[in-house]
């Protein structure tokens, strides 16, 4: 071979190198770079796609749990009284201190607080009476079915009265006193 077929074979093979370089620059990179933009994208979608997924599994899990949840508190509700029966409550506790054969010396309501749902009562109720008595009463207003009625704390104290005799029979006429703070709730 001459040298000029060598030149022009090495000429033709860096000409060739050019092209193809240029042709790999200005279409298949870019077309390759879309690719793989796109496979990119594709991927983080997917990704996404579970991520919703699982998003949507919690937050399907979380509705029911909300479901149950408010059907636990609507059973709940159903049983504090509403506005227009809370003095029939009021008659309920005074009935069974009544009913137990307790002197009722105090019974104030102070202004009734605003909750979320509800509406509290606190009220002040001292009564008189033996420990019997007292214990009736309350044995009573714990059988009482509806939790609208709370027992926050409450004190003894005695009021002492003489013993007495009555033919030949002592009797023991010691009261005691029970201030209670209770809390009354109903529905709006």
């Amino acid at each position: 071979m001459t040298k000029i077929a060598i030149i022009y074979k090495i000429l033709s093979f860096i000409f060739f190198i050019v092209i193809f370089s240029l042709a790999y620059r200005f279409t298949l990179h870019q077309q390759y770079s879309t690719y793989l933009d796109t496979h990119l994208a594709s991927r983080g979608l997917k990704l996404n796609l579970e991520n919703l997924k699982k998003d949507f599994n919690e937050k399907e899990s979380y509705a029911v749990l909300y479901a149950q949840t408010q059907e636990t508190f609507n059973t709940l509700m159903i049983g504090v009284p509403s506005a227009k029966n809370f003095s029939t409550a009021l008659n309920t506790v005074k009935t069974a201190g009544a009913n137990a054969r307790l002197q009722f010396q105090v019974m104030a309501s102070a202004t009734p607080v605003q909750k979320d749902f509800y509406t509290e009562v606190p009220t002040q109720i001292t009564l008189v009476g033996t420990y019997q008595q007292l214990l009736d009463f309350m044995q009573m207003t714990a059988a009482w079915k509806g939790p609208f009625f709370i027992w926050k704390d409450w004190t003894l104290s005695h009021q002492f009265k003489p013993k007495t005799t009555v033919l030949n029979e002592t009797t023991n006429n010691d009261l005691l006193k029970m201030d209670v703070n209770a809390v009354f709730f109903y529905t709006p």
